[in-house]
């Protein structure tokens, strides 16, 4: 009798764990707007409990997509070794095959919509958006955010750079 109970469970978690991931509720759309630049990247530093800078990067794309690798530097590393990661592809390996460094973003006068996927337990992905407000074309602010995967309340500021990685993902 264990065992079948066992079984049962068991097969119920597959059967949970199999959920297809939510669809993306925005649309992808073209960006053809000037209220951000998009030929380079994004960055904001924060300075953690332990006093280490960390950056986190985000690319917009002119196809209306952004890459958000997520890697949030754990030591101290300066821009300039970003970079030096983006040209060499260590910085970007595997993005490309990565469902959550991928989103799309739209901009609506002084506001930027992202939207990306995060997991659940035994539900799939799921998407949230975050809302940020654009300060200038250099510039934006996300706002406070209480949504499980939404982004961290932060300034991020724009750096001129090329080439940036390709756009190209499977994902959206």
């Amino acid at each position: 009798m264990a065992i079948k109970k066992l079984a049962f469970i068991l097969f119920g978690l597959v059967l949970l764990s199999c959920k297809k991931d939510k669809p993306m509720e925005l649309q992808k759309t073209l960006y053809v707007g000037s209220e951000l630049k998009t030929n380079g990247y994004y960055y904001s530093s924060v300075i953690d409990d332990e006093g280490v800078q960390r950056y986190a990067i985000v690319v917009l794309y002119r196809d209306g997509t952004f890459l958000f690798p997520g890697i949030e530097r754990e030591h101290n590393t300066s821009l300039s070794e970003i970079e030096a990661e983006i040209v060499n592809g260590n910085a970007y390996a595997n993005s490309a095959d990565r469902k959550l460094a991928w989103g799309l973003f739209l901009v609506d006068n002084d506001e930027l919509t992202v939207e990306n996927w995060f997991p659940v337990l035994f539900r799939g992905m799921h998407t949230v958006q975050s809302k940020a407000i654009i300060e200038n074309d250099s510039t934006f602010t996300v706002q406070p955010n209480d949504k499980k995967g939404g982004w961290p309340e932060r300034t991020y500021n724009f750096k001129a750079f090329s080439p940036k990685p390709d756009s190209t993902n499977a994902f959206i």
